[in-house]
């Protein structure tokens, strides 16, 4: 029975027998990996949910991705096996979840990429690159494919015939360009830099790459088949498999994350062994001290809202990520009582500051150290300044 638009010459495309089973047996595997990727969207989703209490916009493209690979598996199968008729119905909604895959796919990239990146200008100028082009891309392939699958003409037949090998081509260029420029970013920027735990990112996401390559060029090759039902069974599968490569590596980039956070805890303290905590304010960012200044400057960078927290636990929803942005701390900004007279802080009962922690000992924390600042004890060091150059001040006059 003809569907919509479909020309009175329009010949049924019928798989043989070989084609079928090996579709089905793919089908079958990506089936199993939609069941690895589902659960580890499921994870990554809940603790998303428990540290913002949102959905934000990695874990919608993660869904959105999972469910066109399955809506394309699902309904390709049931085409091969003609419980779906052909019509414009069925080919521009094949189109329609194709899209969807591939724009959420190279987004998810994109992001991936953002979160390293130090210029938040540079990285929504990458995205918005991305997107175009892959938008021009998808709008081609609407003007072509849905006409040759119609048959309305041998002209477009032709032409996709044509035209498909050459985008796919595109998308291998695309995907490989930005997993290398990812690489080179962990290397250049990280790994160079000192921040050797990025090594293991860079050797992971190297053997993904090589991975996600071939997927690309057997896809290719399968576009030469007689019939599609291998070809379309196995593109479902190509893009859930690199869905799953993206979640693991969003793990990976989480787990180093977590790593450098409790070194950097661990290894800042004080002669006396106080050691600040996580939670301190201070360290929600990686920091550096200026000599000159004495105050607190960001290392550089930026934070994404589809950074990892995610998949971070609390240690890391209060540090942050890769790289940190914040305001600079000011020693001048001392309350006063009115007069110009610095407040002293207050002790308790058990020797901890109003503002503070424990008090540490004073030659732990000598004035203008960092510890003296985190502390509050730059405070009583302008305290005494003001008082001897009070005392000066009054037998000078005597």
């Amino acid at each position: 029975m003809a569907g919509t638009l479909v020309p009175p010459w329009y010949e049924p495309e019928v798989p043989r027998e070989g084609s079928l089973i090996l579709a089905t047996f793919i089908w079958g595997f990506g089936l199993a990996v939609g069941v690895f990727a589902f659960a580890k969207a499921i994870r990554q989703t809940y603790r998303s949910w428990v540290h913002t209490h949102r959905v934000n916009a990695y874990i919608a493209m993660v869904w959105l991705e999972w469910s066109a690979n399955i809506a394309m598996s699902t309904i390709g199968w049931c085409f091969i096996k003609g419980i779906i008729c052909p019509s414009f119905w069925y080919f521009a909604g094949m189109l329609l979840v194709w899209t969807i895959q591939i724009q959420c796919l190279m987004h998810i990239l994109a992001n991936r990429i953002a979160l390293i990146m130090y210029s938040p200008v540079r990285a929504t100028r990458l995205k918005w690159i991305v997107g175009v082009a892959i938008g021009l891309i998808n709008i081609s392939v609407w003007c072509v494919w849905i006409p040759a699958r119609l048959q309305i003409s041998e002209a477009f037949i032709q032409t996709n015939n044509i035209w498909g090998r050459a985008e796919k081509c595109l998308f291998l260029i695309i995907d490989a360009s930005l997993n290398s420029y990812f690489m080179w970013l962990t290397k250049s920027k990280l790994v160079a830099t000192g921040l050797t735990q990025y090594k293991l990112l860079y050797r992971f996401n190297l053997l993904m790459v090589c991975l996600s390559i071939s997927l690309d060029v057997i896809l290719i090759g399968l576009m030469s088949l007689p019939d599609d039902a291998v070809y379309v069974q196995f593109g479902a599968v190509a893009y859930l498999i690199k869905l799953y490569i993206e979640m693991n590596i969003a793990e990976l980039i989480a787990k180093i994350l977590k790593k450098s956070a409790r070194q950097r805890v661990s290894s800042f303290s004080t002669a006396d062994g106080w050691r600040p905590e996580s939670q301190s304010e201070v360290f929600n960012r990686e920091w550096r001290i200026t000599a000159a200044a004495k105050r607190f400057l960001p290392s550089g960078g930026q934070m994404h809202e589809l950074n990892m927290d995610i998949l971070e636990n609390d240690l890391e929803a209060q540090w942050g990520g890769i790289h940190g942005t914040a305001e600079a701390h000011d020693d001048d900004d001392d309350d006063d009582d009115g007069n110009g007279h610095p407040v002293r802080e207050r002790h308790s009962e058990d020797g901890d500051l109003s503002r503070g922690g424990p008090e540490l000992p004073k030659e732990a924390h000598p004035k203008g150290t960092i510890t003296s600042f985190i502390r509050g004890d730059h405070r009583a060091h302008h305290d005494v300044d003001h008082r001897n150059s009070h005392e000066k001040n009054n037998i000078i006059e005597d």
